[in-house]
């Protein structure tokens, strides 16, 4: 069996939206983060989209 790899919530914890709220506030002044805010954003989306929403919780 393949060994699951964590998402970035998992490996986040609580701090996943103060996390992706950083890098997507430093994309415009730093090159790095400017690279990143892309996949974050699609992440974002992905991860709040009311089709992955878990009535369970």
């Amino acid at each position: 069996m393949p060994q699951k790899i964590p998402d970035f919530a998992e490996l986040l914890g609580g701090a996943e939206l103060t996390v992706c709220a950083q890098i997507l506030q430093a994309a415009d002044r730093t090159a790095f983060y400017a690279a990143l805010a892309d996949p974050v954003r699609h992440y974002l989306n992905q991860r709040h989209s009311p089709q992955n929403f878990d009535a369970s919780l």
